[in-house]
């Protein structure tokens, strides 16, 4: 076998290991009870876009199917990471009620999830 032949059976086997690791990250937005603060959508997005660009490329300038088949995949993974995490910040709103003409407050008893300070985290 060739070395192109060795690169391709890598190429498609830790593709198909990043499919598989996409479903913790879909998994854990499902049962965030809140928002998916932890999640950057403007992240995914770009992926979504890179795995779209690359199966355009692969497509019309490389007439090349399975590395077409294989970015589909990852950008079908990065965009469902996307819708859900959108979803959950429209639909998931903490429940509220109304502070005697003040304004809204949360209900009694709501909690989001914390929110984690990273101005310190490289240090």
């Amino acid at each position: 076998m060739s070395v192109a032949h060795y690169s391709l059976i890598l190429f498609v086997g830790l593709n198909v290991a990043r499919t598989i690791a996409y479903w913790p990250q879909i998994m854990s937005i499902y049962r965030d009870p809140g928002r998916a603060s932890a999640v950057s959508v403007s992240t995914w997005m770009i992926f979504t876009a890179a795995n779209v660009t690359t199966v355009a490329h692969a497509v019309a300038g490389l007439e090349d199917l399975i590395v077409a088949t294989v970015f589909a995949v990852n950008a079908i993974g990065c965009a469902t990471i996307v819708l859900l995490t959108i979803y959950k910040r429209r639909h998931h709103r903490p429940p509220v009620r109304k502070n005697n003409g003040e304004g809204l407050i949360p209900e009694p008893g709501y909690h989001s999830a914390p929110r984690v300070s990273h101005a310190n985290s490289l240090l």
